[in-house]
Formats: C-alpha cells, structure tokens, sequence
C-alpha cells in the first residue's frame, strides 16, 4: 500500500521532469497544433478524473449533512480555488504559463516569474494528490487504486504540457539547456512536497473536508482551462473532450466490473 502511495505521488512530478527534459532534445518548439492536443487531452483527463476521485466521492459520503447542504462549502470551495490561481497568476505574477507571456510587467525577471508560476501551479495539484491517497489509505472515500493512478497520470500529463512549454520564453532569453531544466525539475519538486504534506495532515483517520476538496478542484479545474490558453482551438478543445470522454469510459467500465 505504502509503495503504492509513494509511487502515486512522484508519477505528477516525473510527468514534469520528462517535460522538462524536452529542452535537451527539441532544437524548436514544440509544434502548436500537437502543444494544443497535448494540453487539452490532459485538461479533458484531469478534469474528469479530479471530479470522479474528489468532488463525486465527498459529496457521496457527506449525506448525513442533509440534502443540499453540501452546495454552500462545495460552491464556496470552487470559486476560491479558482479566484486564488487567477489572482496568484495574473495579479502578483502577472504572468499565466502559456506559450505566450500575458499581462503587465512587474519588478521580476521573466525566469523567476515563470519559475514562481510554475511553482505555485503544482502546489494544489501536489494537495489533489495528497487528498486523493489519504482518503484511499482511510478507505472512506470509496475511491479506488485506478481511480487514484488515473488522476495522478492526468495530472503527470498537464505537467508534462507545461513542462515542455514553459522552456519557450526561457530560449528566447538565451537562458542555457541545462538551466532551464533545473529551473522544470526544482519549480515541480514543490509538487510531491505539497501532496506528502497534505497526505501527512489527513492521515488521522478522517477524510478530507468537503471545502478544501472544492478548492483543490477548483484549482485544478482553473490549471486545466489555463494551460489549453484562452484561444481555444478546435484541435484543443476536440482533445480536451476526447480526454473527458476517456474518463467517462473508464469510469463506467470500472463501475460495472467494480
């Protein structure tokens, strides 16, 4: 079980360092066309998978809270997570991890912003993960090894898309390979930090409370839609449903086998 978890955790962070290790082998960017598959399938996959291991599972287990009681923590939980990455990514870093550098200029340099963004993008994907497996150690939440796995390789693939794509801005500034590797692999460490802290914190016994699972997934939710940008292309938003209809798939062939 243990070895499980450990593993369930470092997949999202390896998804970033093979990202990132891109900048060894690409001697130009990645094509547009396959930078925007790439993304939306993550974001199809992760999105899904974070709404079938986090939100479906605590609402199915706080019953006892009576009906419709869970709309006030879950509504309250999503948007904040949401208005926190927005304000953390274009209000302080003025900056949003796409493959183009979006709002004004602040005192930072363009890699210690990117290296910040970066950084605190993986920190709610590290609690997703976190939550996750406490909540499969407690065995409260009914959620699953696969289902587990399944969103900890969703989020490894949205790493991965960044990972690969935040190197752009870095060669243009002549920032060397090797630099812009360490910068990937030591802004994604936060990640696994994140996940064992948060796994630490519930390792109690109790599962997750319903707002905090809101937030992470709000998180989530706001990371996904940002690394496919704001032009929504249709290859884009053609793989983000291909990636959605996956998990569904997925999640009724699990139920039925169950």
């Amino acid at each position: 079980m243990h070895a499980q978890i450990a593993a369930g955790i470092l997949i999202p962070f390896i998804g970033g360092v093979l990202g990132a290790a891109l900048a060894f082998f690409l001697r130009r960017e990645i094509p547009e066309v396959l930078h925007r598959a790439i993304a939306g399938f993550a974001g199809g996959v992760t999105v899904m998978a974070t709404f079938n291991t986090l939100i479906q599972p605590a609402i199915g287990g706080d019953v006892h809270m009576g009906k419709l009681a869970f709309v006030a923590p879950v509504a309250l939980g999503l948007y904040l997570g949401i208005g926190i990455m927005l304000l953390l990514g274009v209000v302080i870093l003025h900056v949003r991890v796409t493959r183009k550098w979006e709002g004004r200029e602040s005192a930072l340099k363009r890699t210690a912003k990117l290296f910040l963004a970066v950084a605190l993008h993986n920190i709610p994907k590290g609690m997703a993960v976190g939550v996750v497996y406490a909540g499969l150690l407690t065995g409260k939440t009914g959620v699953g090894h696969a289902a587990a796995l399944t969103l900890a390789l969703g989020i490894a693939m949205m790493n991965f898309s960044e990972g690969a794509t935040v190197s752009t801005p870095l060669r243009e500034d002549g920032v060397p390979k090797s630099k812009r590797f360490w910068l990937g692999l030591l802004s994604g460490a936060v990640e696994p930090v994140a996940a064992a802290l948060t796994f630490a914190a519930l390792n109690g016994g109790a599962a997750a409370p319903l707002f905090l699972i809101a937030f992470v997934t709000g998180a989530i939710l706001e990371l996904a839609m940002e690394t496919m940008g704001d032009d929504r292309s249709t290859v884009g938003t053609a793989s983000f449903a291909l990636g959605f209809l996956l998990m569904i798939v997925l999640k009724i062939v699990s139920d039925v086998t169950g």
